[in-house]
């Protein structure tokens, strides 16, 4: 029910019947992509994650995600099921997975090549907060920054506070938007 939900708030805001290309930032075991790859069939998805073990003494490591304690075989289990899972999509080329560092990933490619950005990573102030930054210049203007677990887990969490404050500075203009399944969107304006 919440990857459907999730893919729903994604493609109400991107054409999906013509050409997309989009990112999913943390995507543990490719159920999102997949269902994004299955519902919009022009669509070439980079898939990035980590896939490796967190220091537990590291800002993410102290957060509580399940994802963060998750171990090296688990993460690498994680990895070939959404491999697995976008299989269909890769004789076209339209399936992307990426292991490494969102960040070091972003910077690799050019601005403004993506309709959107979805983050679902590392969900701690700090964590969104540097996502935001290295993935919103690869958006292109007009199209969509969104992610997942909106108000959720504020204590130890910062999704809600990194998107405001980010917003705040750098898109002060663009109106955030709530959808189902606690996902969060703002369109990129400059």
């Amino acid at each position: 029910m919440g990857v459907a939900q999730r893919g729903q708030a994604i493609l109400r805001r991107v054409s999906a019947g013509g050409t997309l290309v989009g990112a999913e930032i943390g995507v543990w075991d490719g159920k999102l992509s997949s269902w994004l790859l299955h519902m919009a069939p022009l669509l070439t998805l980079y898939m990035v994650d980590r896939w490796a073990p967190v220091k537990p003494d590291s800002r993410y490591g102290k957060s509580g995600s399940i994802v963060a304690r998750k171990s090296k075989r688990e993460l690498i289990v994680a990895m070939r099921k959404a491999q697995a899972r976008v299989f269909f999509a890769n004789g076209v080329h339209r399936a992307r997975v990426i292991q490494g560092e969102s960040r070091i990933v972003a910077y690799q490619l050019p601005n403004e090549v993506l309709d959107f950005v979805f983050i679902d990573a590392d969900h701690t102030f700090g964590g969104v907060t540097e996502d935001l930054v290295a993935w919103h210049a690869k958006v292109k203007r007009g199209g969509w920054i969104g992610g997942h677990d909106w108000g959720k887990r504020p204590e130890v969490w910062g999704v809600q506070e990194a998107v405001e404050t980010f917003m705040a500075t750098d898109y002060p203009n663009a109106e955030l938007e709530l959808d189902e399944d606690s996902t969060w969107f703002f369109r990129r304006l400059i």
